[in-house]
C-alpha cells in the first residue's frame, strides 16, 4: 500500500528539487507519526497491504505525467482510522477484548523498486504504531521489511511468479520493549489482466499491463496466491501458511476508483502451547478511493478512501475463533525520487 509526487512546482522539477520533496514529505510523515504516537491509543489485526506502483493521475490539462519506472524510490505515508467490532493484537493475531473500538495506524515507509530486462525486485522498509482510543493494553509498535523478486518483464502480467522474504518486529510502546519477532519466507504468483473498451468486455485487442489500468472507464483483475513458512523467536507461533486473494478495480473518473477484494489463508501450527493449531480465515473488503484535485496539488500521488472489511477466522482450537468488522477512512501520500 498510493503514490504521489509534488505538484507544488513544474513537473520538469530538478533532480535536486525532487530529493528536497522527498525530505519534506519525509518530515511530515515523521511528525504525522510523532503526533499520533503521543495522542491516540490500540492497535489491528488486518495484515500488511502490497503496495501497487499504479501511475500517478494524468495532469488537469490531460498530459501525462512521468512513469511509475522512471524512478525507483519513493516514500509515504498511510493513515488508516478504523472502528473495529472488536479489539484485536496483529503481533499474535488474536482478539484481545470482545468489544468495539477505534484505532488509528500510522505507518511510515520507504520502498524501492526497478524493473530489470526479466525480472522486477522490490525492497520496502518502514515503521508503523498501532493505538486504540480506549484500550492502552492493545498498544503495539512495529518495525518491517521486505524482499520481493518477480519474474517479469513488466509489460504483460499474466503469470508472474515471485518469492518474497519479510521480517516484522514488534515492540511495546514506544518502541521500547521488544515483544515478538516474526520472519518470513514464501514463493507464489500472480496474474494480473485489465483492458480498455467502453463495453467493459476484455477482447484480446483491448487489454492493458495490469499496472497501466489508471484511465476512467479502465477495468483490473488480479489473483495472487502464495505459499510459505513464517519463524519465530516464540516458537509456538511457528507455521506454514497458505493464501490466494482476489482483487477487482474500476477507475470511475480521474478522481474515483472502486476496489473489492477476496481472500482466504490458512496457518497450521504444529506445536501452539502443545497442541496442533489450524485456522482457516477468509476475508472481504470494499473500498472507494478519491483523488481530489486540492490534494493533488500538494502531493501528486495520494488518495483518501473509504474502506469496508470483514474477517472471519475459523481455528480448531475455538478461543481464538473469531470475526471482526472494520470500517474507516485512510489517507495514502506517496512521492517518488
Amino acid at each position: 500500500m498510493s503514490n504521489s509526487t509534488f505538484a507544488v512546482a513544474d513537473p520538469a522539477a530538478s533532480p535536486a528539487r525532487g530529493s528536497c520533496r522527498a525530505i519534506y514529505v519525509f518530515a511530515i510523515a515523521a511528525g504525522a507519526l510523532l503526533l499520533f504516537a503521543a495522542t491516540a491509543h490500540g492497535q489491528g489485526i488486518t495484515e500488511r497491504p502490497e503496495r501497487v506502483d499504479r501511475p500517478a493521475p494524468r495532469e488537469l490539462d490531460g498530459k501525462t505525467p512521468e512513469k511509475s519506472a522512471d524512478k525507483d524510490f519513493s516514500i509515504g505515508i498511510d493513515v488508516p482510522l478504523r472502528r473495529s467490532s472488536s479489539v484485536t493484537s496483529a503481533s499474535v493475531d488474536s482478539i484481545v477484548e470482545d468489544r468495539p473500538d477505534s484505532h488509528v495506524t500510522p505507518d511510515v515507509y520507504v520502498k524501492w523498486s526497478h524493473q530489470y530486462d526479466w525480472f522486477k525486485a522490490s525492497a520496502e522498509v518502514g515503521a508503523s504504531i498501532d493505538r486504540y482510543a480506549k484500550t492502552p493494553d492493545a498498544n503495539l509498535d512495529g518495525l518491517h521489511s521486505s524482499f520481493k523478486i518477480a519474474k517479469t518483464d513488466g509489460k504483460f502480467e499474466y503469470f508472474v511468479p515471485y518469492a518474497t522474504l519479510s521480517n516484522e518486529m514488534f515492540f511495546l510502546p514506544t518502541f521500547k520493549t521488544p515483544d515478538i519477532t516474526y520472519n518470513d519466507f514464501a514463493v507464489g504468483f500472480y496474474s494480473g489482466v485489465a483492458w480498455r473498451d467502453k463495453e467493459r468486455i476484455p477482447y484480446i485487442d483491448s487489454l492493458i499491463p495490469y499496472s497501466d489500468a489508471a484511465d476512467p472507464g479502465d477495468v483490473s483483475v488480479l489473483f495472487d496466491a502464495r505459499f510459505g513458512r513464517r519463524m519465530s523467536d516464540t516458537t509456538k507461533y511457528q507455521n506454514t501458511f497458505a493464501s490466494a486473494r482476489l482483487t477487482g478495480a474500476y477507475v470511475i473518473s480521474s478522481d474515483w476508483r472502486v476496489e473489492a477484494n477476496a481472500s482466504i489463508r490458512a496457518r497450521w501450527y504444529e506445536d501452539y502451547n502443545g497442541e496442533r493449531r489450524t485456522d482457516w480465515r477468509p476475508s472481504a473488503s470494499v473500498g472507494l478511493f478519491w483523488s481530489p484535485d486540492w490534494l493533488k496539488k500538494l502531493v501528486k500521488r495520494s488518495e483518501l478512501s473509504l474502506n469496508l472489511e470483514y474477517y472471519r477466522n475459523y481455528s480448531n482450537l475455538p478461543d481464538k475463533s473469531y470475526s471482526l468488522w472494520e470500517v474507516g477512512p485512510t489517507l495514502s501520500l506517496r512521492t517518488k525520487f
